[in-house]
């Protein structure tokens, strides 16, 4: 993983990902746009500070920076399921220029090069996946309900659609909040372990108020390799949302007065 700096944008990228000359791809730091408040600055998502005219210019801004061609994205309606939309080149500029004509999409997936594909993120997990062999690829927001709804196996399983094998695909897990800072109640960890999850909950110091942490990363890595990746094809940023405010929108830190990152992936 490295964090990129290209005329004062920063991004993450994935080396494994990197390394394949296969794809363009990128997790946003809200560093480099041109939003303002809570907003600040390199923001996806309309809001205080960030009107429609600064968000088409953030997406222009980190198209510059990081080599991608605005009208080339497809952008998912995220509603934190599990539902992955295979895209193509006839969806390009969908949810960034014009209207999707899709909804309740938390994952796009593609084989064709030039089709980029896009989520926006704040605590949530970026799933990106490659298969380098059969050039397909596949983008995924993964919240806690995502992940528990398997969000990570429905991407997989749509590239294997596409031709894809398990064994051959690489995955990277983006910026998101940390084993460190998720906390949640006892009804969550308790649906987590129902699925069988248990090794990635552990309780909080204070036991006495029935809160409990739940590590993403590691469930969303588990379902991967369960599919048949390798876990040595799997890099994970160690970054948390959270601990990191002056890199990062975090909803758990600020609340909904807050900006979005965004992901990207696109076959070149």
């Amino acid at each position: 993983m490295r964090i990129n700096d290209v005329n004062g944008v920063k991004f993450v990228t994935f080396d494994n990902l990197e390394r394949t000359g296969l794809v363009r791809h990128c997790f946003t730091t809200r560093v480099g746009g041109v939003c303002t408040g809570p907003a600040e600055s390199l923001s996806f998502a309309e809001g205080p500070g960030c009107a429609p005219s600064g968000v088409l210019e953030n997406y222009r801004i980190i198209g510059a920076a990081a080599g991608f061609a605005v009208e080339n994205m497809v952008k998912t309606h995220q509603t934190h399921t599990a539902n992955i939309r295979v895209t193509g080149p006839a969806d390009r500029g969908k949810g960034v220029l014009w209207p999707r004509g899709f909804a309740d999409i938390d994952g796009l997936a593609a084989d064709a090069p030039g089709v980029i594909l896009t989520t926006l993120h704040a605590d949530c997990a970026a799933l990106f996946f490659l298969d380098p062999v059969r050039k397909v690829i596949a983008l995924a927001h993964a919240g806690w309900r995502g992940t528990l709804g398997g969000i990570a196996r429905a991407a997989i399983d749509s590239m294997v659609s596409l031709g894809a094998r398990p064994a051959d695909i690489l995955a990277a897990i983006g910026p998101h909040i940390g084993d460190c800072c998720f906390e949640v109640g006892a009804d969550v960890a308790r649906a987590f372990r129902d699925k069988g999850f248990g090794a990635s909950v552990r309780p909080a110091a204070d036991t006495f108020n029935d809160k409990f942490y739940v590590d993403l990363a590691r469930v969303n890595c588990d379902i991967m390799m369960k599919t048949g990746i390798p876990p040595e094809h799997i890099e994970v940023c160690g970054l948390c949302t959270k601990c990191r405010p002056d890199l990062f929108f975090s909803h758990r830190y600020s609340g909904r007065e807050r900006g979005e990152m965004a992901g990207f992936l696109e076959l070149v």
